[in-house]
Formats: structure tokens, C-alpha cells, sequence
């Protein structure tokens, strides 16, 4: 990261130059990476995640795009630490978690000290912050508590 970043800082190398040394990672491929080092299949993780089979399996296949929220339960149920995380939200280009906005704070605190999905949750109703599973029938029919 750091040969990459002098690069584009210097002079010696051209923007483009530069870029084209950057590693290829699509999307789907690291969600798969993802998948793949938990353990998880994508049934047991939708079921973690209290998400659709159907939406999850889009999500892995590259129909669907994931949203934030969605990225933050994958990495909260798989237990991604903070920086993986952000990893995470980088490559599908989502808003990484911002220690100055108090919710994204909550959810850092979270990731750093291992909680569970649920537990940043409870975290987040309990502080005044929007969930992360954000409708009622979804908690109750979740297998990840």
C-alpha cells in the first residue's frame, strides 16, 4: 500500500501507471473470499444475517449490489475485524465507518470488541441509532441470535 501511495505522490510514475499495479479485486470475488475463510455457506450465513436466501445468494452471484448496512451484518456475522471491514466497504465502494458519526462509532466499537450482529444492534436501538435489522419480522424469524 505504501509503494503505492509514494507512486501516486511522486512525480516518478504517471496516475495510470500507478493503477494498473493495484491488484484486481472484483466485488463478488472477495465476497467469496469472504464466504469461503468463515466457513459459512451462503444458507447458514442468510440465516445469521436474517436475510433472504434469495437476496443473499444475488448478493454472492453479482446480481445485487449490497448496500452498507447489508456489508456491516456480513462482516459482523463472519466477524471481520475493524480493518477488513473497511476493506469491505471499500471495494463495493460504500462509505467506510467514520469514528466521528456517532452510529458508524457504535459499529466500530462493535467490530473491535467481537460483538455479534445482534449485539451491535441491541448497541445501536439502546443509543438512539437506526438497527441494522431494520424491520421487525426479520428479527423474528432470524436463526443468528
Amino acid at each position: 500500500t505504501t509503494s503505492y501511495l509514494t507512486g501516486l505522490l511522486t512525480k516518478e510514475e504517471d496516475v495510470h501507471t500507478t493503477l494498473d499495479k493495484l491488484p484486481s479485486l472484483s466485488p463478488r470475488a472477495y465476497l467469496q473470499s469472504i464466504l469461503q475463510q468463515s466457513g459459512n455457506t451462503i444458507t447458514s450465513l442468510s440465516d445469521k444475517m436474517c436475510a433472504s436466501r434469495a437476496f443473499v445468494y444475488q448478493l454472492f452471484v453479482g446480481v445485487r449490489k449490497p448496500g452498507r448496512d447489508m456489508l456491516l451484518r456480513i462482516a459482523l456475522v463472519v466477524g471481520l475485524t475493524l480493518e477488513e471491514t473497511q476493506r469491505l466497504l471499500t471495494v463495493f465502494e460504500r462509505g467506510v465507518l467514520y469514528a466521528r458519526v456517532r452510529r458508524d462509532a457504535i459499529l466500530m466499537h462493535a467490530l473491535v470488541h467481537s460483538h455479534t450482529m445482534h449485539m451491535a444492534d441491541e448497541s445501536l436501538v439502546t443509543l438512539g441509532e437506526r438497527p441494522l435489522i431494520p424491520h421487525p419480522q426479520e428479527k423474528e424469524t432470524c436463526h443468528g441470535k
